[in-house]
């Protein structure tokens, strides 16, 4: 029977160290799901350190400092910044945290809906090729006073007729 290798961090850092320096390791050898660093494999099993499990109890009971700490978004200019939460945003984390059961209607502004340039790409049965529509371009010309029900047959009425085309 195969020996189990129980990780630590100062391990997982060394296997990264040799894959970065070029070195093949073995499968038993290598903590990485298919070699992407960072990416750890199925059933690793892990010894954390004191300190990495006071961590990870402050991310478990803390869903605001799990969030300002390990989540990353993109700043203006496309690079990675970290996560600062708005008070509205600590308010929904609660009770999604909290709660089982939630459903959360919000307005598109707070980041959680379509981006201005998102395009729908739609296969043509009849010229057998990809058409690529602009979701903002239909989603403009939505009245505001109908119901969802109009916007939705507006939005695939535009589509067959771009498809039509």
């Amino acid at each position: 029977m195969a020996r189990q290798i129980v990780w630590t961090s100062k391990m997982v850092e060394e296997a990264a160290e040799k894959i970065n320096n070029g070195f093949l390791l073995s499968r038993a050898e290598n903590p990485f799901h298919e070699g992407t660093i960072g990416l750890r494999k199925n059933k690793v099993t892990f010894k954390m350190t004191p300190q990495e499990l006071q961590e990870y109890i402050k991310c478990k009971t803390d869903v605001h400092y799990f969030a300002e700490n390990y989540c990353w978004i993109k700043g203006e200019k496309g690079e990675p910044v970290k996560l600062v939460l708005r008070d509205y945003q600590k308010d929904i984390l609660d009770k999604f945290y909290n709660h089982r059961f939630n459903i959360l209607m919000a307005s598109r502004q707070i980041g959680k809906c379509i981006e201005y340039n998102s395009s729908l790409l739609i296969y043509d049965k009849k010229l057998e090729v990809y058409k690529k529509v602009k979701i903002f371009n239909l989603l403009y010309m939505i009245n505001e006073n109908k119901t969802i029900i109009d916007h939705t047959k507006y939005l695939i009425y535009s589509l067959i007729d771009i498809l039509n085309n």
